[in-house]
């Protein structure tokens, strides 16, 4: 029997799958771990001890108490978080922590300077638009505050990137992931784009060779094999984002199905014969067909906003989950299922992180609105859950408009536990979900991927249809929709209206932040972030 090794890090934690040749899971794992956010709108994680990290704690969880030796796995594939950077020296050194996609310290300026050098440099057009996923604006906020790192890059990776190449020694990365690096990168010619890197100050070298996601990028090293006990020699795959990932776990190739992501961010897709160019959502090549591209949506905070929420004001609901051996996001949930929709009034647009599709506005803040002395903590609750759904609909609402033959909203992520939530969300949408019983994830697809590349898979279209084999279904309700209807309009408008405000406060903030750092250095020897 072989196996083949999926693993994915993501941004709170990482997962690790075993699965047999006919893809029934042997092992799974999770590893929890954090991000740092040491300014406000800086989100970091050290690609040495939280990346490579979580990649050898997953493998030694995975075979510790079973009998599968690591000699039996025939490859293996890592998904990540996207959007990343993280420049290394030519020792392999990493010069920064790496800037995770939710990271927004590269703002309104920064992608304006994108588009300012490509107009300049008469560069190949931009399908996508500029949002926190964008690579080149964080470069250029290297570029001017760390000059000395962008001298000393050697290369410049992404999360995969970057683990793939401590299993492999090989610096590539996919497409799908490479066309959020435009304008650097040419989406039609599905090649760096010289003149653009050239504009930016980035040359060839230090950019990945490219490849498809099936690919085998290498094998792993002696340095690797030492490190994670997995044998020398066996096939790594390029792979691709977690996102992707977790689609391909759901739909596989699917062109009628739409994937919607409950994760720390929310994330939907949906497989397209073209490639539009679209101002508000992002189109990259599909991971698994050459003749078809991927439209995809984003909300920035998600599930996130729970675990947010959780932490800061769940200390009564945590003491008593520890009492009844539950789950404290349960017990949230039980109090705000009492509360109507609407949650009497409230509406909070969930921009703790800006915003990704379909604003792309690095600086929209979030909003609770309507707060009277009647609400509760369980008002709040309910609404945070309602105001990522009408962040799902407001997506929707544009992907409908470029793809109209989608049959079927498939919904996974650790954010359909709550079967509240997912009502919630059909009930705000009008559309029904279908939610797989069987057990789906970015790591999964990474071995999915795997599969594919060893010839252990050979029909790309049992992939959905195996995840799909059980599933219970989720149908929106006409009379809750027409309430929620209303309250979406609102919904709508207040981003609207607060807009210049929020990008006024996020100036105000920056000047209140260096002030005090002058500040605390006058006073108290010290910075003070």
């Amino acid at each position: 029997m072989r196996f083949i090794l999926g693993i994915d890090v993501g941004s709170q934690g990482a997962k690790g799958v075993l699965m047999t040749e006919d893809l029934e899971i042997a092992a799974h794992c999770y590893v929890e771990h954090d991000v740092s956010v040491p300014k406000p709108g800086w989100v970091e994680q050290d690609g040495e001890s939280i990346w490579w990290g979580a990649v050898l704690e997953v493998v030694r969880r995975l075979f510790q108490g079973i009998s599968i030796s690591r000699d039996d796995v025939c490859c293996i594939g890592c998904s990540a978080v996207s959007s990343c950077v993280l420049a290394v020296d030519r020792n392999d050194r990493a010069l920064h922590p790496a800037i995770l996609y939710n990271d927004t310290r590269a703002g309104d300026s920064f992608q304006q300077e994108v588009t300012d050098i490509v107009a300049a440099n008469s560069c190949i057009a931009m399908r996508n638009p500029l949002s926190s996923q964008s690579i080149a604006p964080k470069i250029l906020w290297l570029k001017h505050h760390r000059p000395d790192i962008l001298y000393n890059m050697d290369k410049l990776f992404t999360a995969t990137s970057y683990i793939v190449y401590r299993l492999t020694g090989n610096f590539i990365l996919d497409y799908p992931q490479a066309a959020l690096y435009e304008p650097l990168y040419n989406y039609d010619e599905r090649d760096w784009d010289e003149k653009a890197s050239q504009a930016f100050g980035i040359t060839r070298k230090q950019l990945p060779r490219l490849g498809n996601p099936t690919e085998i990028a290498g094998t792993v090293t002696k340095e690797a094999a030492q490190q994670t006990g997995l044998p020398v020699g066996l096939p790594v795959i390029v792979s691709t984002s977690d996102g992707l990932s977790e689609m391909i776990s759901v739909t596989g190739s699917a062109d009628n199905l739409l994937t919607l992501i409950y994760g720390s961010a929310g994330a939907m897709g949906t497989a397209s014969h073209e490639a539009p160019v679209m101002r508000s959502l992002s189109v990259v090549p599909h991971p698994l067909r050459s003749d078809r591209h991927m439209i995809l949506a984003s909300t920035a905070t998600a599930a996130i906003l729970t675990n947010w929420f959780l932490k800061n004001f769940g200390w009564r609901e945590k003491q008593q989950a520890a009492k009844r051996a539950v789950n404290p996001y349960e017990l949230l949930s039980q109090k705000a299922e009492n509360i109507p929709p609407g949650s009497n009034g409230l509406i909070l647009l969930p921009y703790f992180s800006g915003e990704r599709t379909p604003i792309n506005d690095l600086q929209a803040r979030g909003v609770l609105f309507g707060l009277t002395l009647y609400h509760t903590k369980a008002h709040i609750y309910r609404a945070l859950l309602e105001g990522v759904a009408y962040s799902f609909r407001h997506n929707l609402d544009i992907i409908k408009t470029y793809t109209r033959n989608v049959a079927d909203l498939i919904a996974c992520g650790g954010g359909t536990k709550s079967r509240l939530w997912v009502q919630i969300v059909s009930d705000v949408t009008g559309e029904d979900q279908v939610v797989p019983m069987m057990s789906t994830g970015a790591e999964i697809g990474a071995a999915y991927l795997c599969g594919i590349a060893t010839g252990l898979i050979k029909n790309l279209d049992t992939l959905g249809l195996h995840a799909l084999r059980r599933a219970r279904k989720v149908e929106a309700r006409e009379e809750f929709h027409q309430l929620y209807t209303s309250y979406y309009s609102i919904y709508r408008e207040l981003y609207s209206n607060t807009r210049s405000n929020m990008h006024r406060l996020a100036e105000v903030n920056e000047e209140v932040q260096q002030t005090m750092s002058k500040l605390s250095k006058m006073y108290f020897n010290k910075d003070d972030n």
